[in-house]
């Protein structure tokens, strides 16, 4: 996106920061092809009569199951009495990175092994047990039983029953039994019972996959990152103890892994998100009107200020200044429909459907207009990342698993990787990130499917692990986004030709106006690059931008680059001549004007990885290599192209599945403590 970024931060005139030309164009193409309408949006967001209906209307959503069969009545009772866990278990991934050589090791195996914490575990297995039909169907508000509303382990909506406000005390139980469960994995694949660690962990996914089926955004979110977390961690414990496992422990595995199990294709959208919007805009917009002034301010600056109080009385002033030019009740609905309809859309579609190369209408929404919807409904966008995630991870276990299984047994690593189909696997899976569709995720067995070179025998593999900002995650997925970049000829191709004037006359009237030329790009990107941060500041007293609005402010290098690359096509300087006299353009010599952004774009993109490659500045990173001891296997991420593994992790190129990388780089701190 980061074209889009730059081409929108070049065309900006005014503070409304929201407003860009890539949200024009999206904004056009809607209105060309007309809203989608739904009838299952239409239904869920009827306004109601009392906004406290909608806590009930909520509710009837959960799935009707017998009392035997409803998860919370066996596991939160449990989770209730566990112990805390030892500062050496902050978090789940400290626990992950811990080992019986870790200093905290010996607390965190006796918190583990207590009587309190092996009946959670015991509680999880068995809620967890594929055989059974378990669901997770905890009422939310205070319709929730009082022993978990008094444990604090239920969705609170506050003392306003705001929907919006939604605190799950729930999650942070299941934070701690995460925890657990890799703590005890750890200590039971250490004392060599490597199945049981297996089947615990084969537990814990299916849990978070039950989870994955709740209401709301952050419990679906933590279920697919559980479920991800949870596959990694069975391939990062069969690296770390592969001694222990025989071919019959990993078969069994691999067919518990079974994808129809896991149905990860059937999770939904969270409905429980948009129903908080919709109380809100009850609640501050008046029925037919505008927003309620004695209201809208002071609940939205309530809202917006819940983490710091103290920013309440600014905040309200803000508000209470949005309010003047604020949609009203009509337009406030039909938008939160839209933004919904539109997640709808393309919750369903391939991942490369030429829809998912454009921003969501959400992510287009006006920020000031529809203020109240971007407030009290976050970004669910997140969800197609995650489950594009746990996907290529599920496959990635099953695949390495079964590689290690065809060794255990003969030895060898399978040449080619459709050795294993038909003993472990009925059909090898393939790689989710692949444009394709249908290509099987990369496998090669250093030195020995090395690139071949006649004058040189075939070298080891050499692999950097990139994990993103120091002291960042080191899960492979954090810092992937499946937004693909849209280039401007083809979000701009289907728009009315008056339109496409209108935008590549403004960007070329930017250049004009703010005197760029060949030799004053680094003076012009040094001051542009200042008032872009500035300008994407919002006012005092306005609602915060959304997470991540300031992520893609491109480098002043690849500022650089492109401006460059602009000025060293000859199309887009005449183009620029000829806007400068004031000389209308052909429609050939408007679109050579969007072809040579896109160009120039991909040149900056290409000098930002380049520096990336080289230093990773910023980031943690460390060097391995692998003989034919190990094999390899990657998915090729994001950027869809394989690029042998050379540089992986978070912020690497490729998607590492074998070896883990959360095994790797637990070696690498073990290295760097000298134990």
């Amino acid at each position: 996106m980061r074209m889009l970024r730059l081409v929108e931060s070049l065309t900006r005139r005014t503070a409304a920061w929201g407003r860009s030309f890539a949200g024009a164009a999206a904004v056009a193409v809607a209105a060309i092809l007309g809203p989608v309408a739904t009838s299952g949006a239409q239904d869920l967001l009827t306004p109601p009569e009392d906004p406290a209906e909608l806590v009930d209307r909520l509710n009837r959503l959960l799935p009707r199951v017998s009392q035997s069969e409803r998860a919370e009545t066996v596991l939160l009772p449990a989770l209730a009495q566990m112990q805390s866990p030892p500062g050496a278990v902050r978090s789940s991934e400290a626990a992950i990175m811990m080992s019986p050589e870790h200093p905290g090791w010996r607390r965190a195996s006796e918190w583990a092994a207590a009587s309190e914490q092996q009946t959670a575990l015991d509680a999880l297995r068995s809620v967890a047990e594929p055989r059974t039909r378990f669901v997770f169907t905890l009422p939310y508000g205070e319709t929730a039983p009082r022993e978990f509303r008094t444990a604090g382990l239920y969705t609170s909506f506050g003392d306003s029953n705001t929907i919006a406000q939604a605190k799950h005390g729930h999650l942070d139980a299941f934070d701690r039994l995460r925890r657990l469960v890799h703590v005890e994995a750890t200590r039971l694949a250490s004392a060599g019972e490597g199945g049981a660690a297996l089947e615990l962990l084969a537990s814990m996914s299916r849990f978070g996959r039950m989870i994955a089926d709740r209401l709301f955004l952050d419990e679906k979110e933590w279920g697919m990152q559980v479920m991800r977390e949870s596959f990694e961690r069975m391939r990062d414990v069969v690296y770390t103890h592969r001694d222990t496992f025989d071919e019959a422990t990993l078969m069994q595995i691999i067919d518990e892994l079974d994808v129809r199990e896991y149905r990860i294709e059937r999770i939904r959208l969270p409905q429980g998100d948009i129903l908080g919007g919709l109380q809100i805009i009850v609640r501050v917009i008046e029925y037919r009107g505008g927003p309620i002034p004695d209201r809208f301010g002071p609940m939205m600056a309530g809202m917006a200020s819940a983490e710091r109080p103290l920013r309440m009385f600014g905040e309200a002033a803000g508000w209470q200044r949005l309010s003047e030019t604020h949609a009203n009740w009509f337009d406030s609905l039909d938008k939160l429909r839209g933004v919904y309809n539109d997640w709808e859309l393309r919750w369903p579609l391939d991942p490369f459907d030429r829809l998912m190369r454009t921003s969501s209408d959400y992510r287009r929404m006006d920020p000031s207009r529809y203020a109240v919807i971007m407030e009290s409904v976050p970004d669910l966008g997140s969800l197609f990342n995650e489950r594009m995630l746990a996907r290529t991870e599920l496959a990635g276990s099953r695949l390495a698993l079964a590689v290690v299984a065809h060794r255990a047994r003969t030895n060898v690593w399978p040449r080619p990787l459709f050795a294993v189909r038909g003993r472990y696997l009925r059909e090898i899976d393939v790689d989710p990130f692949h444009p394709s569709g249908d290509t099987a995720i990369e496998y090669f067995v250093p030195i020995l499917d090395s690139p071949r070179d006649e004058r040189r025998d075939p070298e080891p593999h050499r692999m950097t692990v990139v994990l993103g900002e120091a002291g960042a995650s080191i899960s492979p997925g954090d810092e992937m986004d499946l937004e693909t970049d849209d280039s401007m000829v083809d979000m701009l191709e289907d728009m009315p030709p008056e339109f496409i004037e209108m935008v590549v006359n403004g960007v070329l009237q930017q250049f004009i106006d703010q005197g760029v030329a060949a030799d004053t790009i680094e003076q012009a990107v040094d001051g542009w690059l200042e008032n872009l941060r500035q300008m994407m500041q919002p006012p005092p007293g306005a609602p915060r931008p959304p997470a991540g609005f300031m992520d893609d402010i491109p480098s002043r290098d690849e500022a650089v680059a492109m401006l460059r690359a602009l000025f060293e096509n000859r199309r887009f300087v005449n183009a620029l001549e000829r806007r400068r006299q004031g000389r209308s353009l052909t429609p050939d010599e408007q679109r050579s004007v969007l072809e040579a952004m896109d160009e120039a774009a991909a040149v900056a993109e290409s000098a930002g990885a380049a520096d990336g490659d080289s230093e990773f500045p910023g980031r943690e990173s460390f060097a391995l290599t692998f003989d034919d001891s190990e094999f390899i296997l990657y998915s090729v991420g994001r950027d869809g192209v394989p690029n042998w593994a050379r540089n992986v992790g978070p912020a690497g190129n490729d998607y590492l599945l074998w070896p883990p990388t959360m095994s790797l780089v637990r070696e690498h701190r073990l290295r760097e403590a000298g134990r």
